[in-house]
């Protein structure tokens, strides 16, 4: 009961101040500006784009038919330079919070209320649930823009889509497969928002265990970053050298390694990727709680 208490705490504090809401609207500019439709020149056209100029872009695209709003999202999902501003932006809500709260001494008055396990557990599970519904409502908002504002491909070309031949796409994983059954189109954008949900909560657990360690809220949200940028680009490297090499088997296992591969944990779900879900959550936790002991004054 005392994790729930301060869990509850730390909710209320969250949801009372800017900074949950400031990432729901980073997160959909963010969403809003990837490129999610590709050019015969090469080019790739954001939603923002396509919106704003529909007919020229959709005479300028290699495949007209890729405007379907289920592939939009999809891409919309998987752009690659989410990855770098995402953490940031998952670990906006709460990280400030807690320094401030440290720095304030309010701290000692939140452990006295419970104790420093519940304190610490309740620090990093508010984390990652805030962080993740932070991004996921950015990207709803963003979905429901782009599914609103840019027309189905078939009223421009003339031409019916069938949605099973769009749906079956992203139905590979068992996960997206039962949403696809329950509930048809709109259980696989359900499952494009808990993939996200999922991706983004991840990624803020290591900016709220740097956060019981040091007391500079730019360098707790800003270091997770470097470091997951830093692992993708080494393994793209490595997985490149082995596709040259000739190794097909090792790339394609390298690339799985990527930690883009985390934001289709639904729609691709498979064992090593709830393992390292779960060992993640885990880890974050002992790491907190282990910071609260070490500390000779738990509110500093």
């Amino acid at each position: 009961m005392s994790e729930w208490r301060a869990f509850k705490k730390n909710s209320i504090c969250i949801l009372n101040g800017t900074n949950f809401y400031l990432s729901i609207a980073l997160s959909a500019i963010l969403y809003l500006t990837a490129g999610i439709a590709d050019g015969r020149q090469g080019e790739s056209f954001s939603a923002i784009q396509l919106m704003a100029d529909y007919q020229n872009c959709m005479n300028a695209m290699t495949d007209p038919s890729m405007t379907k709003g289920i592939w939009l999202i999809s891409r919309m999902l998987m752009a690659e330079y989410l990855s770098m501003f995402l953490p940031i932006v998952a670990a906006f809500p709460e990280i400030p919070f807690f320094i401030d709260e440290r720095r304030s001494g309010f701290q000692r008055f939140a452990i006295s209320r419970c104790d420093r396990i519940s304190y610490a557990i309740a620090q990093i599970l508010s984390a990652g649930i805030f962080g993740g519904l932070a991004v996921m409502l950015g990207f709803c908002i963003s979905a429901g823009i782009v599914l609103a504002r840019i027309p189905d491909p078939s009223a421009a070309t003339g031409v019916a889509l069938d949605f099973d031949m769009y749906s079956q796409a992203f139905s590979a994983g068992a996960g997206m497969r039962l949403l696809r059954d329950w509930a048809g189109e709109p259980g696989i954008y359900i499952g494009f928002a808990l993939d996200t949900f999922l991706y983004a909560g991840f990624f803020s657990l290591p900016g709220a265990v740097l956060a019981c360690f040091l007391n500079n809220s730019y360098l707790d949200m800003c270091i997770p970053m470097v470091f997951v940028y830093l692992y993708d680009t080494l393994l793209k490297k490595v997985s490149s050298g082995a596709m040259v090499s000739g190794d097909i088997q090792t790339s394609d296992r390298l690339t799985g390694m990527l930690s883009t591969s985390l934001r289709q944990t639904i729609s691709m779900w498979t064992v090593p990727k709830m393992i390292c879900m779960i060992s993640g959550l885990v880890a974050a936790c002992a790491l907190g709680v282990w910071r609260q002991y070490k500390k000779i004054d738990s509110g500093a």
